[in-house]
């Protein structure tokens, strides 16, 4: 298969310049230094009842800011097909759950090759930079060899349809959400929501245990020692939570919020309340996790974010991305159009605005350094 030429390169490791400077003469001394570079893959889910697929933009803010869309399809040579739902970055390869394909898209970062894992009905997906750990809504997890790309191991039930997943010190911590039945009489689906996080041997995907936790667990993630869950509460009058499970596996309740991403010991959260004529607001905010303290990052005053997708961190230079839906008809969040990502400094300022595909809800940052030669005079 012939490949196409790769516009953007994963660096995986931070490069060194002290063992890369050299000396062309005795009055100019030519040195390196590490710059850091952020690149970042935007997921898009589309839009499953109306039929839109799924795909992927490449936004190299880092170095000339230009958003490039629907790099899967052309780079690959086809589309990412349903409901490409989460996605995950370990090495050179981009991990990306498809639930209606029922398969993990695989992209080669460096060669823009592709390959297919069946997984039926995969969600969400965590990495050790060993192996890929897929939830799924069969109750199911997966492991998945990132050397091979081969399945090789896979959880007995231990839920129904789970959600987020994490794996942390030899263990992993999947959300069991909530099941879902059909009334026979009115056809409408019914909800019932779990209060459990399975914990997993990762070894052999073993159960250990179940963990308490507040209705609905949707989003977990992990600082390298502890594990944060955010539950989303039943839409009514149970609200949405974020509590820390510690090593020891006792959980702490924190704050309330509805979307949530972690950096430098910071929680970074979006909370979302209504108004007396039921319209959404929305509080952007961060929860300090060394003073357990909470102050207001962003006042978006004028609305510029309509109704959020998620929230992401750069992890070198701490800059926040919130995606977000167009408003449609009535005034409602349009998930059938384009959305838009918005940049911002780490103090709330503004930075820039960039379309994106239908459904912008996953973010994989390829933030890295790079080498820049710098010339200095004697």
């Amino acid at each position: 298969m012939k490949t196409k030429h790769l516009f953007f390169t994963l660096l995986s490791a931070v490069v060194l310049a002290s063992g890369l400077s050299s000396c062309d003469d005795d009055d100019n001394v030519q040195k390196y230094e590490p710059v850091a570079v952020g690149d970042l893959i935007i997921v898009n889910e589309g839009n499953y009842y109306n039929k839109i697929n799924g795909s992927m933009d490449f936004l190299a803010y880092g170095k000339n800011g230009n958003i490039q869309h629907n790099v899967f399809k052309t780079l690959a040579g086809r589309e990412l097909g349903g409901t490409p739902n989460n996605a995950v970055a370990c090495g050179s390869l981009l991990f990306i759950a498809c639930t209606d394909e029922n398969v993990v898209e695989v992209f080669n970062l460096n060669t823009n090759q592709s390959a297919q894992i069946k997984v039926n009905a995969p969600r969400e997906l965590a990495t050790d930079k060993k192996s890929v750990y897929v939830s799924s809504y069969e109750g199911k997890v997966t492991k998945i060899d990132a050397s091979s790309l081969t399945v090789v191991n896979t959880s007995d039930v231990i839920g129904n349809y789970l959600e987020g997943i994490a794996v942390v010190n030899g263990f992993v911590y999947v959300c069991n959400a909530y099941n879902k039945t059909t009334d026979p009489e009115t056809g409408y689906d019914i909800y019932d929501y779990k209060t459990n996080v399975v914990k997993l041997n990762a070894g052999d995907l073993t159960k250990v245990k179940d963990i308490t936790v507040a209705a609905n667990p949707n989003i977990i993630l992990t600082d390298g020692n502890n594990v944060y869950v955010d539950s989303w509460g039943n839409y009514f009058d149970v609200q949405p939570t974020v509590q820390r499970i510690n090593a020891s596996d006792n959980v702490t309740p924190l704050t309330s919020a509805n979307w949530m991403a972690y950096n430098k010991n910071k929680l970074y959260l979006i909370e979302q309340a209504y108004d007396e004529n039921w319209q959404s607001t929305f509080k952007y905010k961060t929860y300090d996790l060394t003073s357990n303290t909470e102050s207001i990052f962003l006042n978006d005053i004028d609305k510029t974010i309509f109704y959020p997708g998620t929230i992401g961190v750069d992890p070198i230079s701490s800059e926040v991305f919130i995606t977000s839906y167009i408003p449609g008809d009535g005034g409602w969040a349009d998930y059938s159009a384009n959305g838009y990502l918005m940049r911002y400094k780490n103090d709330g300022s503004f930075i820039q605005k960039y379309e994106t595909g239908v459904g912008p809800c996953t973010l994989v940052f390829l933030a890295h350094y790079e080498l820049k030669e710098v010339q200095e005079e004697n």
